[in-house]
């Protein structure tokens, strides 16, 4: 009776240890998917000033405020980012998206500026950019979702437990923006 508790006690602990190095493998997924994000965001953020001096030297005065709304949303989201905060990243990117939106929806009446090289290119990039955020949001997503589902399957709810694993918040991608919703947990 006592050697069929040990086997039953070891069995645990070696699917306690699997479940441990998943969740270490997935919490490497996660963080490469959220650096690829940042380092796309960067790469973001560095086209948009190019975009907002070609669009100033042909949109009129008045226009001028729209330029204002995307810089004071781009300075928005370099802080989120800055400040690793998923919730208030996904806010200030869908700040910035509505205003980029609005910018680009602007720039569609002005037919020289839809003629200008420059622009074109950066319009390209941008468009390039944002393809690839999208894709990379649903890598990242998708880490994200087996670690919380990892927490609640057992052993691995143990091991959560044990080591401090904790839920994770999705980024995800709207037709507005981004917006983050948290998993509820029924403990």
């Amino acid at each position: 009776m006592g050697i069929i508790f040990v086997i039953i006690i070891a069995i645990f602990i070696v699917c306690c240890i699997i479940k441990y190095n998943r969740f270490i493998e997935i919490k490497h997924d996660i963080q490469n998917s959220w650096s690829t994000i940042d380092s796309i965001l960067n790469q973001r953020h560095d086209v948009l000033p190019k975009l907002i001096d070609i669009c100033t030297q042909h949109l009129s005065t008045e226009e001028h405020l729209t330029l204002e709304d995307v810089t004071n949303a781009r300075t928005a989201v370099s802080k989120a980012r800055q400040s690793g905060n998923i919730s208030a990243l996904a806010d200030a990117e869908n700040t910035l998206r509505v205003n980029q939106s609005n910018l680009m929806a602007i720039t569609d009446q002005y037919p020289q500026l839809q003629t200008d090289h420059a622009f074109q290119k950066v319009k390209e990039n941008l468009n390039y950019l944002e393809s690839e955020l999208s894709i990379e949001c649903e890598l990242y997503n998708e880490a994200v979702q087996m670690h919380n589902i990892l927490l609640e399957q057992f052993p691995a709810l143990v091991v959560a437990r044990i080591f401090n694993f904790t839920t994770q918040l999705p980024l995800t991608l709207s037709t507005n923006g981004y917006s983050t919703h948290a998993l509820e947990m029924d403990d």
